[in-house]
């Protein structure tokens, strides 16, 4: 009883406008992409082909696309399924990350995004494509160094629910 449409946004440009055109009868939505916990990187590697949170890089030094900027339809649930987009640590130390800056959109209700790396594919103890923590943390504990976040040892929460209404 659903459509779905499936769209490649391989660049800031291209994601933007598939973002700011979806259809007004859009429900729900799933992002799929890299990330580094501030940023949706769109090219594996890149500093310049991503849509940051705060609209600044790493180092601070250039300015990127911010997702505050995006318009577009109601959409209740927004899936992102990008390592670390809701690392709860960067949050609570830069005052935001991907998660957090989708679920401020005045359009976006509810999102759900992971704390720690994401992990698709078929296990032989779960034999679907369903996404998971990753069994590799190493990207979320780049995070720490990445963002010169004080280190606490914390383990990945997983899944996470970012309501328009905390």
């Amino acid at each position: 009883g659903y459509e779905a449409k499936l769209v490649c946004a391989n660049n800031v440009t291209a994601f933007s406008n598939a973002w700011n055109s979806m259809s007004p009868k859009t429900s729900a939505a799933v992002i799929i992409s890299h990330s580094n916990g501030m940023s949706l990187i769109f090219e594996e590697g890149t500093r310049s082909n991503a849509m940051s949170a705060n609209g600044r890089t790493i180092d601070e030094k250039n300015s990127l696309p911010k997702i505050g900027d995006l318009k577009g339809p109601e959409v209740a649930f927004l899936y992102i399924l990008a390592c670390n987009a809701a690392h709860e640590e960067l949050l609570i130390h830069e005052g935001t990350n991907v998660a957090d800056a989708f679920r401020d959109l005045p359009n976006v209700d509810t999102v759900y995004a992971y704390d720690g790396s994401v992990g698709f594919g078929i296990l032989d103890f779960k034999p679907d494509f369903a996404p998971r923590l990753a069994f590799d943390q190493s990207g979320y504990f780049k995070v720490y160094k990445n963002f010169d976040i004080p280190y606490k040892f914390g383990l990945p929460s997983g899944l996470l629910e970012y309501d328009s209404e905390d």
